[in-house]
């Protein structure tokens, strides 16, 4: 019995976005700052996570991209814009109906 093989190329987007209503660029850029410090701790676990899943090689890349407007445009904005594949988030709320409603790909809402 033979087994197939093959290979994984695998590029990980972890996107954080900034709700709009921040009153002036000095609360934008706070928050943004605040987010790209939270993003890279829940990053490093994910890859931790990824690297027990996928072999190194497989791992393209893995970046943290922070938006800041409507969490939903800004969802399907960056799916598109990065040419995803799938999108996934957690959880079953409005706002996973929303993307999934709008999405140019598949929403996996666990």
């Amino acid at each position: 019995m033979r087994r197939a093989s093959f290979a994984l190329a695998l590029s990980v987007a972890a996107l954080a976005l900034v709700a709009a209503g921040c009153d002036d660029d000095s609360s934008v850029s706070e928050a943004v700052d605040s987010v790209r410090t939270e993003a890279e701790a829940r990053l490093d676990d994910a890859r931790q996570a990824l690297g027990r899943m996928v072999p190194r090689e497989s791992a393209r890349s893995v970046r943290i991209e922070i938006r800041t407007g409507d969490v939903a445009s800004g969802l399907v904005g960056a799916a598109v814009d990065l040419a995803a594949d799938l999108i996934v988030m957690g959880g079953r709320s409005r706002l996973v109906r929303a993307v999934a409603r709008r999405a140019p790909c598949p929403v996996l809402a666990a």
